[in-house]
């Protein structure tokens, strides 16, 4: 203190770490947020599926699957190792949707149930209570 002074006291060092810090939080709370305000568009009838990945309540590229090449819908365990969760995969001749992760076991059973019923449904004269097209909207928190 005596040889330096004050200007000892304020070192650089704690700053940019203080600096460093700040901007790591910074980054993690956005990434939340946006994990937040992601969802699902989804869209089912005896043609196909057609889904797209929202963003703060704005709508992505729609991606359409005809029903032709559907395989398989079913509820799986996803593959990442840092997040196991149940989610809802629709298996198609070009590979795998997943959807719904983090969802409760009964939101992805409803709807697994939902996109089965809609595609088995074929298109007659209209009803009165005609539900050939599912429209559901999955909130997600988690990949």
């Amino acid at each position: 203190m005596r040889t330096f002074g004050l200007r000892q006291l304020v070192s650089r060092d704690p700053l940019i770490a203080l600096v460093v810090f700040l901007s790591l939080g910074g980054l993690l709370l956005w990434s939340v947020i946006r994990e937040i305000t992601t969802g699902w568009s989804l869209v089912a009838s005896s043609r196909g599926i057609e889904y797209s990945r929202t963003r703060s309540g704005k709508p992505g590229d729609v991606t359409r699957i005809p029903a032709p090449q559907i395989e398989d819908i079913d509820i799986r365990e996803t593959d990442e190792e840092s997040f196991r969760s149940l989610a809802v995969v629709i298996e198609h001749k070009k590979g795998f949707v997943w959807m719904g992760a983090g969802l409760s076991r009964e939101e992805l059973e409803w709807t697994e149930t939902m996109l089965r019923r809609a595609l088995a449904t074929r298109r007659g004269p209209p009803a009165d209570g005609d539900a050939s097209a599912l429209t559901t909207e999955l909130r997600q928190g988690r990949r």
